[in-house]
């Protein structure tokens, strides 16, 4: 965890090449991320599009996710305040 504000959290998720995440969704938040090192795929809404350094990638709430590392990817993630519930440690 990098920083926590009234109404978001700021992460830096590690994936190693080859690894992905499950493909989910938040049901009440959004999230951005911000690609900071490597390369993969994402899949946002049921589609797949390559990142690299640089691309932003926005995840509105209920919209499934994932992200698949081509070689280590290193990422800012932002989740915005959840529309129902704090997040924690507020």
């Amino acid at each position: 965890v990098l920083d926590v504000e009234a109404g978001s959290m700021t992460i830096k998720v590690t994936l190693n090449e080859g690894h992905s995440m499950n493909y989910h969704n938040h049901k009440h938040r959004d999230e951005v991320w911000v690609v900071i090192s490597g390369e993969g795929r994402t899949v946002i809404g049921g589609v797949e599009q390559p990142v690299k350094v640089g691309d932003v990638v926005t995840m509105p709430a209920g919209c499934c996710h994932t992200v698949m590392a081509k070689t280590e990817l290193y990422r800012i993630k932002k989740r915005l305040r959840d529309k129902c519930r704090p997040l924690p440690g507020f």
